[in-house]
């Protein structure tokens, strides 16, 4: 390892003493870089330059900034406008209305026909209903068909255990 070790740094020792005396010339790769960097230097200098000379000036006014300090006045006007009508509103008493006393007379009525139908009813619980001719002629109905429907319904419990054999041979 050793041994190596010592060739290898012979053999850069001898590289090294090869190189002195190259002289190194311009190539196309250097010289790209070269004009690279000087752009990047002559921008770097006009950005400099041009701060230094903006860091005089005076903005103006903007139409943008106008439009906006219109709006934020118009803003603040409307709020003061409604803080001040609350303040004023604060110690006005509300009389009647023709509104209110319209709705307070349609609550009346509404209440009114509410309680005479609740005296009604009360009053109906006392009454007693006697039969009429067009009620004892309903019952008959209903009873002739309640009947007319049994007699169907037993009819076909008949049926059923109808055997036609022995209808035919007896």
């Amino acid at each position: 390892q050793t041994k190596k070790k010592k060739e290898t740094n012979a053999k850069v020792a001898q590289t090294k003493k090869n190189l002195k005396d190259v002289t190194i010339t311009e190539t196309v790769e250097g010289n790209v870089r070269n004009q690279q960097f000087s752009r990047e230097q002559t921008a770097k200098s006009v950005q400099k330059n041009t701060l230094k000379a903006n860091a005089d000036v005076t903005v103006s006014e903007t139409v943008e900034g106008q439009v906006r300090n219109q709006q934020f006045n118009r803003e603040q006007t409307a709020k003061a406008t409604a803080k001040k009508t609350l303040k004023d509103n604060a110690d006005v008493v509300i009389t009647e209305t023709v509104e209110g006393q319209v709705r307070n007379e349609q609550f009346n009525r509404d209440q009114d026909f509410k309680k005479m139908q609740k005296e009604t009813i009360t009053n109906l619980r006392d009454i007693n209903i006697t039969d009429t001719v067009e009620g004892d002629v309903r019952k008959e109905q209903h009873t002739r068909e309640k009947d007319w429907k049994a007699a169907g319904a037993n009819q076909k419990k008949e049926n059923t255990s109808f055997d036609m054999a022995k209808a035919l041979f007896s």
